[in-house]
């Protein structure tokens, strides 16, 4: 049974990285066709799926990458705050005289 499991597991998995492949190659031909062969637009295509297929062929160093960082941060979150406290405000003072000027 396990082996059974084992092989469609690789089956997808080899066919899921060759839709990747055609994917960025089907986009960087659409881009090329669109912008009628402008060779900045082309390039930023092609380093889109460039990124686009390392992260394919990546997927477990990324989430690997993304899991360190989100344990540093949930570390952080745990530092405990300081809170300020604010004094209430001195009763029994005259506040008309504070706004009217000393010129007066």
């Amino acid at each position: 049974m396990l082996d059974t499991i084992d092989s469609i597991n690789s089956s997808v998995q080899s066919s899921v990285l060759g839709l990747a492949i055609t994917a960025a190659l089907i986009v960087m031909l659409i881009t090329a066709v669109v912008t009628r062969g402008s060779i900045p637009k082309i390039l930023g295509a092609g380093l889109a799926a460039g990124i686009f297929l390392w992260i394919i062929f990546n997927v477990t160093q990324v989430r690997d990458l993304v899991g360190k960082d989100l344990d540093a941060e949930a570390h952080m979150s745990r530092i405990p705050s300081q809170s300020v406290v604010v004094p209430a405000p001195v009763s029994g003072l005259d506040t008309e005289a504070a706004d009217t000027p000393t010129w007066a």
